[in-house]
């Protein structure tokens, strides 16, 4: 299959990206011929790094929605596996990014996001949901139907998502391995910033601009491998976001707290509660609004207030697990 090369004229990420030709003109004149609207037009979105064991199961499982997407984009950011060969077996847009790779992962894949979904939304500028899956997830044929449903339903909800089958989510969350955005959300917060944790980043602006979030728990997709946080750099990148992002420090205490029994246990932490501290003292600047800031001072004062009864409980299971062990 032949190759076309062009440059993102995006000036965050100039880089040189290439895209299957044929891929490209099959699904431009499938997208452009489509008649008048009798379903949702959706774009999917999939970001895959040296995913060999995950990303087929992943590709079949969003081709499998019931409607399909109208364009589904995945985006091989640099894999030196299988992963390439896999994805051209597949009716998809398949991107792939040359450049190297950036030393944080999550900055590796808002690249790829955008250049992806901008790549897109030139094809079908009209789209009215984005649902981003995870490489290693996998969502069953109803997961966008029913999500859909819940934004017809609630037309306030700017962000939802399903519950990883197995896992725990905050109330007011959504899941980052399998999550649909309505397109007037999207526009209304701007996309993705350039930040680490660009995510909760993402639903902090939808919460700023008036927006809903939430995990439907009724509805479960599998992730086939966990995504904790075990090396210490990455509690230390958390607590520098969380000062970026306006997490009031009493915020990183209880949530430091919940996180104690998570490894690499109380030095994670203890490191992530320290470096946000740290940030307050040198009064490092801040990069967003002052009226995001003041409005992310009383989100989080009233979700703490609600969710005092589960930190406390946390904190004292912890306590009471190692005041045991230490006993014996």
């Amino acid at each position: 299959m032949s190759i076309e090369q062009f440059n993102t004229t995006d000036d965050t990420y100039p880089e040189q990206v290439t895209v299957q030709q044929e891929a490209l003109v099959g699904l431009e004149e499938e997208v452009t011929g489509v008649p008048e609207k009798t379903q949702p037009i959706y774009i999917a979105i999939t970001i895959a790094h040296n995913e060999e064991k995950f990303i087929e199961k992943n590709i079949k499982s969003v081709l499998s929605q019931k409607p399909q997407p109208t364009l589904y984009v995945v985006v091989d950011d640099g894999s030196n596996d299988k992963t390439s060969s896999i994805i051209e077996r597949y009716p998809v847009l398949h991107i792939k990014i040359e450049e190297p790779r950036l030393f944080l992962g999550s900055m590796n894949m808002h690249r790829a996001l955008v250049i992806g979904i901008k790549k897109a939304t030139e094809l079908v500028p009209d789209w009215e949901f984005l649902l981003k899956v995870d490489a290693d997830s996998i969502i069953p044929r109803d997961y966008f139907h029913r999500l859909y449903n819940q934004m017809e339903k609630y037309p306030n909800l700017g962000i939802c998502s399903g519950v990883m089958r197995g896992g725990k989510i905050w109330e007011g969350r959504a899941s980052d391995g399998a999550k649909l955005y309505r397109r007037d959300c999207w526009d209304d917060i701007g996309g993705l910033d350039q930040i680490v944790h660009w995510d909760t980043h993402a639903i902090l602006k939808a919460y700023h601009k008036g927006w809903n979030v939430t995990a439907f728990i009724d509805i479960e997709y599998e992730e086939t491998r966990t995504s904790e946080k075990e090396k210490l750099y990455e509690w230390y990148i958390t607590g520098l976001t969380r000062f970026m992002l306006g997490f009031p420090f009493y915020h990183t205490i209880c949530v430091g707290a919940i996180y104690l029994k998570k490894k690499p246990y109380i030095i994670g932490s203890f490191i992530m509660i320290l470096t946000h501290l740290i940030q307050i003292i040198r009064r490092r600047p801040l990069p967003f609004s002052k009226s995001y800031y003041e409005f992310i001072k009383g989100f989080f004062y009233i979700e703490t207030l609600k969710k005092s009864n589960i930190i406390l409980k946390e904190l004292g299971n912890f306590l009471n697990n190692h005041i045991r062990v230490g006993n014996k």
